[in-house]
């Protein structure tokens, strides 16, 4: 008997602008935008309306239902500068460099940069259920990264790590870093990822060499990482040290701490428009599918999906646009929509968006 296989299409992605309302913040950008699994929010560092700072200074959490935002009251800076940290707050900054501890329900902030200056902190926020509950303590770290400014970093739950990659600021030969987020004593898995250290930062290499651009990506200004599972980290785009952007896929493996190179067939359009060289790039935990937005080049706007299986390419019908602009992305788990935002062309105002997947998200 032979069998009969049906393949799925892949989905239609139909993009709605969000109309604002009383409750959003002003446009910030140079961030990583997050979902918390706690609140089923996104996480949005932003600044008050009145604002015209550069630089987050408050952190809101998006409601889709309701098409609102919670803001958690931080520093209300109206103007471009960089106020200190206080005890319970950290200060004003560019923050890429943001990862949810999915086992302890926490929110974890290393670094960032203000006025150029790095400003090699962390922190972590408690994550509630009620986002105005939510409270930041600082970390004390005895070893601080070299991955301070245009870096990703992303929690990797198999191994109950942090893993943080991103330029050196000079060889590339000390751009991959993990922490442990934990008191006690390491844990198995976390030693194989290559801590040394509870609760603090250690130095790492791949296994296989360390060359710049054979074995690790040459996008380390500016990448966008996400955890798939089974200890592996999808990463996507980024730009060398001298601002030439990438549009390749690369696949860290935790416990081997290799680099793959996957090389998928038709991938999207080169994007050399984005200032940061930052992609939206966003993944479906329940289906194992990444997704891109092209905001520029031949073709966009127009999302596309990735298949870390098959390592495939699919440009998807994409209704409504969705941004036109250099945009940030994530994935809502709760209501299987994708959120992205970014600069209102004219007003250069907060522009946030919708994506619904349907047919087969």
């Amino acid at each position: 008997m032979s069998r009969i296989i049906i393949r799925r299409p892949p989905p239609i992605v139909t993009w709605a602008k969000q109309t604002q309302n009383d409750s959003w913040p002003g446009f910030a950008g140079y961030l990583s935008l997050n979902w918390d699994p706690v609140s089923q929010q996104t996480v949005y560092p932003g600044i008050v309306p009145a604002s015209n700072s550069i630089y987050a200074s408050d952190y809101y959490w998006y409601k889709v239902a309701t098409n609102t935002f919670t803001r958690l009251v931080g520093n209300g800076t109206l103007v471009t500068s960089c106020p200190a940290s206080t005890a319970s707050w950290p200060g004003d900054r560019h923050p890429y460099q943001i990862a949810i501890d999915t086992a302890r329900s926490r929110l974890y902030l290393w670094s960032g940069v203000c006025s150029g200056t790095p400003r090699n902190d962390m922190w972590r926020l408690s994550l509630n259920s009620d986002p105005t509950s939510n409270i930041w303590t600082q970390v004390s770290i005895g070893t601080v990264p070299l991955s301070t400014i245009a870096s990703d970093m992303v929690y990797v739950p198999e191994y109950d790590v942090i893993f943080l990659f991103g330029t050196d600021g000079g060889g590339q030969s000390q751009n991959h870093w993990v922490f442990a987020p934990s008191s006690g004593s390491l844990s198995a898995n976390q030693i194989a990822a290559g801590c040394a250290t509870p609760n603090d930062w250690t130095a790492i290499t791949p296994s296989n060499g360390n060359t710049y651009g054979t074995h690790h990506p040459l996008g380390s200004n500016y990448p966008v990482m996400r955890a798939i599972g089974n200890g592996k980290v999808l990463m996507y785009g980024g730009q060398t040290g001298g601002a030439v952007h990438q549009n390749d896929v690369w696949q860290w493996d935790v416990p081997s701490r290799v680099w793959t190179k996957k090389n998928p067939a038709s991938p999207p359009p080169l994007t050399t428009q984005l200032a940061s060289g930052s992609p939206p790039w966003a993944f479906n935990s329940a289906t194992g599918k990444m997704f891109y937005h092209q905001t520029h080049s031949t073709g966009a706007p127009r999302t596309w999906m990735y298949d870390p299986t098959a390592n495939t390419w699919t440009a998807l019908i994409t209704n409504g646009g969705g941004p036109a602009s250099e945009a940030y992305m994530t994935y809502d788990a709760a209501n299987g929509k994708l959120i992205a935002f970014c600069r209102e062309s004219g007003s250069g105002d907060l522009e946030w968006w919708i994506g619904t997947l349907s047919c087969c998200r």
